[in-house]
């Protein structure tokens, strides 16, 4: 039940932060004492953000990743320096999503699911990758302490652009 949720019909595509600005506020500001650290662009954000996630692991800080796509489980998505997310924590950062007066979309669910998974982990360092690099993108509302661009291909030219300069504008 928990997944045909997330994986909704989506009704809208109007790519703005109206929604998740909104949210964020309903959830009083999950991010507030974390730090973040924005991956964004093409090719290497998801090895990009999982070497950052060693390197502060390994420096015992505590960190979660919110990366994309997944493998198997939606789950994968939602990453601590403790292990990924439980079911039953999934189960409940959802409910509390959904209980939310919006209507939101599934990546605009899923990212504010990891806001709420990093305050759950009380993690310091939360490495948060772009869903598809542009400027309207739901993870965009985070104030970033860094942000990595890694390099720009052509992707998403139906949203984006045709041209290399055209998705880097």
């Amino acid at each position: 039940q928990a997944l045909d949720n997330v994986f909704t019909f989506e009704e809208t595509r109007d790519y703005n932060l109206d929604r998740v600005e909104e949210a964020m506020v309903y959830l009083w500001n999950p991010l507030q004492w974390i730090k973040v650290i924005h991956v964004a662009w093409t090719n290497g954000k998801w090895s990009t953000s999982r070497m950052v996630y060693a390197v502060l692991k390994e420096s015992w800080k505590k960190v979660g990743t919110y990366n994309q796509p997944h493998l198997i489980d939606v789950r994968e998505r939602f990453l601590s320096d403790t292990g990924m997310i439980t079911e039953q924590e999934f189960i409940d950062i959802l409910n509390k999503i959904l209980d939310l007066p919006l209507k939101l979309s599934y990546f605009e669910k899923t990212t504010l699911m990891a806001f709420e998974f990093f305050k759950l982990r009380w993690v310091e360092y939360a490495i948060v990758e772009v869903g598809f690099g542009w400027l309207l993108d739901s993870t965009n509302v985070v104030n970033p302490e860094i942000t990595c661009i890694t390099s720009i291909g052509l992707d998403h030219t139906d949203i984006l652009g045709d041209t290399i300069e055209e998705i880097s504008f």
